[in-house]
């Protein structure tokens, strides 16, 4: 799975489960979350920010010790996390920013920023999002990871299904990749499709990238079912990948886009629905 797709699962899924529990200390997934095994930092800056405290003695006094420096989230997971709570954040949700760019979403997946993910905060009053921006540095850990969080007027759009419906059309959209990938002899893909498949059957669902995108706490086996089988459906980006396959018969090319088509398009469904599944307790 693609490693920007799986930090905005990352950073949405823990931090909403964290804004739950009341007692429960936030969490920090940088460095050890496999989300970020090839990240060498990752901060967090508001665009444009509001400051909810009348100062920054008034900030200072609502921390431990007259601390106030975690407020501005400068630099890891906690410390964003903890600056969401403080500010009454009610939840988290993890959302696609939709693009007028004239490529579509399922072949923009082969660059890097290609298609822009967001984590949506929702305060009792406003809205807030979080957009995650990768950049390469090289090295051992190539990237540098910075979110920029921008107050917008009204939250994104809903645009993902019930959990229940979200795993019927991903079941018939693998399946119906499956059989093509066996017609056309791709094997490797069909492989990847009978996976997923078995997990969304499993009673131990664990993701065959990132087993760790999801907490501990949180989420239903369902839940879990579904994003495993979408992760390993994932199988878009570019040169190897499900999108570089093309045919010379012109029906066969003709079903190959429809079949890669519904399989992104559901997909997509099955994670966001996944991960934002927690909302409907």
């Amino acid at each position: 799975m693609q490693g920007e797709l799986a930090l905005a699962i990352a950073l949405a899924a823990y931090g909403d489960v964290f804004l739950k529990e009341t007692r429960a200390a936030p969490p920090e997934l940088f460095p050890q979350n496999s989300t970020l095994q090839y990240v060498a930092s990752i901060s967090f800056e508001e665009t444009e920010s509001r400051e909810p405290f009348a100062s920054l003695e008034a900030i200072a006094a609502k921390t431990e010790r007259g601390r106030f420096q975690d407020i501005r989230a400068a630099s890891g997971t906690a410390a964003w996390y903890l600056m969401l709570a403080r500010r009454k954040a009610k939840r988290l949700w993890m959302n696609k920013i939709e693009s007028e760019e004239e490529l579509p979403a399922r072949l923009r997946t082969a660059f890097a920023g290609g298609v822009q993910w967001a984590i949506q905060v929702d305060y009792p009053s406003d809205f807030e999002l979080w957009s995650p921006q990768w950049k390469h540095q090289g090295g051992q850990k190539p990237w540098k990871v910075r979110c920029e969080g921008l107050f917008v007027n009204r939250p994104l759009p809903r645009r993902w299904r019930p959990l229940r419906d979200a795993k019927d059309e991903l079941e018939v959209a693998v399946r119906r990749a499956e059989g093509f990938s066996s017609e056309v002899q791709e094997d490797w893909f069909s492989e990847q499709f009978r996976k997923a498949l078995t997990l969304l059957q499993s009673d131990q669902p664990v993701p065959p990238y990132h087993p760790d995108m999801l907490p501990e706490k949180g989420y239903t086996i369902d839940a879990r079912r579904l994003l495993a089988a979408a992760a390993a459906s994932w199988v878009f980006g570019g040169m190897g990948s499900f999108n570089d396959l093309g045919f010379r018969e012109r029906g066969i090319n003709r079903e190959y886009h429809q079949v890669a088509d519904r399989l992104f398009s559901a997909v997509l469904d099955a994670i966001l629905s996944a991960v934002n599944s927690n909302q409907d307790k």
